[in-house]
């Protein structure tokens, strides 16, 4: 049962990835094709798409939002390789007038070939976004950027190619990918904090010499938590205070869904946190699951039996604990006066989605549509989260928002390139409404999806996307298959996040 697995994983620098990818061809593979001044570009346009989607997985979820389960290969880049030349070999002879057949290239290597491996459909926006910015009719204008600082080469044999890769790629950096400079900060936080996170869980999360031993440490948490831990919302009253079924709103359905949640949470944690102090106090013997639970407090982890009644969330026990209080206010308010907040934090809701369907019900019932033609509307306001007066009459005032990968101008009502250093800053106040899908707007908007935390991916659960945003843009649109967006801002990784760590 012993056994050696040999793997053979693309190389994390863009360098070494367009190096290795043009050093699987030679002159022999070109010269079988027929059209090898057109060809060559082209070869060169490819490889550079192959080590950019390979090397911006490294930058983790704001590169790829399933960056975890991409494997594009040196089969993917042969294969396109292959399907280039037999492209261009059937455009030779009557038919040798025929430009280069870019949007067929495009749709093979970005759907087919490359995009077969993608399950996220903003992940194939992104991919489809470089080969819509690399493999065009421009490929054959002198000085034309492959991505920044790397220019195409138009005249020259194989060794020239590689000479040119060799010398003339410049120093890498996030902007060569399309992304901001602060994706380099946060790849780094990322590689810090799995660092020091292995090596707690290797040490146990031990302290130094002559502190408080740990079941000192987790006693007096357990008394902390106990303390702050509000009661029970009486379920029975709410319904009693609705009254007539006919007052139950899909908002109302959403504070009922969501008071009935966190009862179980609360009931779970003040369960298990009463049997832990029992235990430590010598009544009950220590079982596995308390010996666990102790553990994960130990090391600001929150316990699995907890986390399994709440919400997705990757914050450490502390400041969750301080989320969950915060979250039993907002809802302790809004069951006690039956009315929303003048903003509601979108992020309080464990499952948001609810509440922008509430948001879509309540509008489609207004005008009698159907709701399956109705989507989300955002327009962005000037107000900071605390300054809402009161709920719109149409639509719902919503905060708790962060975006990654740009920032948004107040002044000037459009996305613009981030700050350096401010890596995931707040968004104003939303004004969520719903529209009939045919009046989307179209053009100058930016398809921003809206993710529940920074690990993007997939529908909740198990996923954390939840909805899509339009924000402005002053930047020159596309609308395709994949919305209306900019290349600039899709390969920036641009997202808004419900939750910051």
């Amino acid at each position: 049962q012993n056994s050696i697995k040999v793997s053979n994983q693309p190389a994390q620098s863009l360098r070494a990835n367009l190096l290795r990818a043009w050093q699987s061809f030679d002159q022999a593979y070109i010269d079988t094709c027929l059209r090898k001044e057109d060809f060559k570009p082209v070869l060169l346009a490819l490889c550079c798409f192959h080590a950019l989607i390979n090397g911006r997985r490294k930058f983790g979820f704001i590169g790829w939002s399933c960056s975890n389960i991409y494997g594009f290969t040196m089969g993917d880049l042969a294969q396109c390789a292959a399907v280039s030349i037999n492209m261009l070999n059937v455009r030779t002879g009557a038919r040798r007038e025929e430009s280069v057949p870019f949007a067929d290239l495009k749709y093979i290597f970005g759907e087919i070939m490359y995009g077969g491996h993608i399950t996220d459909k903003w992940d194939r926006r992104c991919n489809c976004t470089y080969l819509e910015t690399l493999v065009i009719p421009e490929l054959y204008t002198e000085g034309f950027e492959l991505f920044p600082g790397f220019t195409t080469l138009l005249k020259g044999n194989y060794q020239e190619y590689l000479d040119h890769i060799d010398y003339n790629l410049p120093p890498e950096t996030p902007t060569g990918f399309g992304l901001h400079p602060n994706a380099d900060i946060s790849y780094l936080n990322n590689e810090c904090f799995s660092l020091f996170r292995q090596l707690m869980e290797l040490s146990g999360g031990g302290g130094g010499a002559g502190g408080a031993s740990k079941d000192e440490i987790i006693a007096k948490m357990v008394v902390d938590f106990l303390e702050r831990l509000p009661e029970n919302y009486n379920l029975f009253d709410i319904k009693d205070r609705i009254g007539d079924p006919k007052n139950l709103t899909p908002y109302l359905i959403v504070m009922n869904q969501e008071c009935e949640k966190m009862n179980i949470l609360l009931s779970t944690i003040r369960k298990s946190l009463g049997d832990l102090q029992l235990g430590l106090q010598g009544a009950l013997n220590i079982s596995e699951a308390m010996d666990k639970m102790m553990t994960s407090m130990f090391m600001d982890q929150i316990p699995a039996m907890w986390e399994k009644q709440a919400w997705r969330t990757l914050k450490t026990l502390p400041v969750w604990f301080v989320d969950v209080l915060e979250r039993c206010t907002m809802f302790k308010d809004w069951s006690d006066s039956l009315k929303m907040p003048a903003s509601l934090w979108l992020s309080g809701c464990s499952n948001p989605m609810a509440f922008v369907t509430a948001v879509m019900q309540v509008t489609a019932r207004a005008y009698t549509w159907a709701l399956d033609e109705v989507e989300t509307f955002t327009d962005i306001t000037t107000m900071d989260w605390d300054l809402a007066e009161g709920q719109p009459e149409e639509g719902a005032y919503v905060h708790g928002i962060y975006i990654e990968g740009a920032r948004w101008d107040r002044e000037a009502g459009e996305l613009r390139d981030s700050f350096l250093r401010e890596l995931a800053p707040q968004m104003p106040i939303i004004h969520l409404k719903a529209i009939p899908a045919k009046e989307r707007r179209l053009d100058g908007y930016y398809d921003c999806p809206v993710y529940y935390v920074s690990q993007r991916g997939g529908g909740n659960p198990p996923g954390s996307y939840v909805f899509f945003g339009q924000l402005k843009t002053s930047e020159p649109t596309v609308n395709t298959l994949y919305g209306v967006y900019q290349y600039k801002w899709v390969l920036a990784g641009v997202g808004m996040l419900l939750q910051i760590e």
